[in-house]
């Protein structure tokens, strides 16, 4: 666990090094049949994630957002281990400059997670989570918070993905809490809520 920790880490960081280089700069940005965005700092930022893994572990299968699936030297096509990245969660808030986005990437081991690392580069924020040993913050170990609901926080799902969701929940529960956020970035959400500050 500690190589494959060591990696998604060290993965993780490059990602957020060309995030960070890019993000002053000016890049083409488009728009798919999806809807979703494109833009280069992601696209290249997912190349050096997905190189990074595979120098360690050639043989072990990756999922990204932007490639898909990737078995290139897949034994058989039975990986035991399942590498599922997403090099930039907040493509909208990065494209327009808000620096709320990151970097995530996660190891499943025969389909149950193992670890997870988050990586927020302008803040230069580093949350992981190993099975069975718990959450860290830039190494130190967290938990989430003890705040009662009216004293919460409530991360919501971007409203363009499922506005009937955002509208039912924000009238169902919404109201019961001290405050609502819609940030565009799931990720860097999970993050908060692991870090404890919601």
């Amino acid at each position: 666990m500690k190589t494959f920790k060591k990696i998604a880490i060290k993965a993780a960081k490059e990602a957020g090094k060309i995030l960070i280089d890019y993000y002053n700069k000016s890049f083409i940005i488009e728009e798919t049949k999806t809807k979703e965005l494109k833009i280069s700092p992601d696209v290249e930022s997912e190349k050096r994630i997905i190189r990074t893994i595979n120098k360690e572990f050639p043989e072990h299968s990756i999922k990204s957002q932007k490639s898909g699936s990737q078995e290139t030297n897949l034994l058989d096509n039975k990986s035991e281990y399942l590498w599922v990245i997403d090099s930039l969660d907040g493509v909208g808030n990065y494209s327009r400059h808000l620096p709320i986005y990151s970097a995530s990437i996660a190891l499943l081991k025969n389909n149950e997670p193992i670890l997870g690392v988050i990586f927020i580069p302008n803040q230069n924020i580093l949350v992981h989570a190993e099975k069975s040993k718990g959450t860290f913050l830039n190494n130190k170990r967290i938990l989430v918070s003890n705040r009662k609901v009216s004293q919460a926080f409530a991360y919501i799902p971007s409203i363009w993905n499922d506005k009937e969701f955002t509208i039912k929940f924000l009238s169902d529960i919404g109201t019961n809490l001290k405050m609502n956020r819609i940030l565009d970035s799931s990720v860097f959400s999970m993050a908060q809520v692991a870090i404890g500050e919601e």
